[in-house]
């Protein structure tokens, strides 16, 4: 799993006709970027055995950074809850959490089932 980090950020105004950018983040280019925090990851992109393999492999600390606010982040009690409710108690997986995900296989051939055709509007 990638851990990507935001470099820059924009907002594009009168795009059609008088553009204005207004730059809201940007990292130099020649900038350190290992002390910079990677994009959490959403739950809804994870299949249920990767949420089963992150409870399974994190410890106590490590899942309790990335459990939503009010619910107790008390291990026992959340490594027995079915897979859709915990996926539903975390708020995202940082780099720490993602490093106990495998690699998804990328070597599937798919294969289109209808011809592409370009949208023209």
């Amino acid at each position: 799993m990638c851990n990507p980090i935001p470099t820059f950020t924009c907002i594009v105004e009168n795009a059609n006709s008088k553009p204005k950018i207004d730059i809201i983040h940007h990292v130099d280019p020649g900038q350190d970027r290992s002390e910079l925090p990677s994009v959490v990851m959403p739950t809804e992109i994870l299949n249920d055995k990767e949420i089963g393999l992150i409870f399974k492999k994190a410890n106590s600390e490590e899942l309790a950074k990335m459990i939503k606010p009010g619910i107790s982040p008390k291990l026992g009690k959340i490594k027995s809850l079915p897979i859709s409710e915990k996926r539903m108690i975390l708020n995202g997986v940082d780099e720490t959490l993602r490093s106990y995900l495998p690699l998804r296989d990328t070597d599937r051939i798919a294969t289109a089932k209808t011809k592409y055709s370009r949208r023209t509007h």
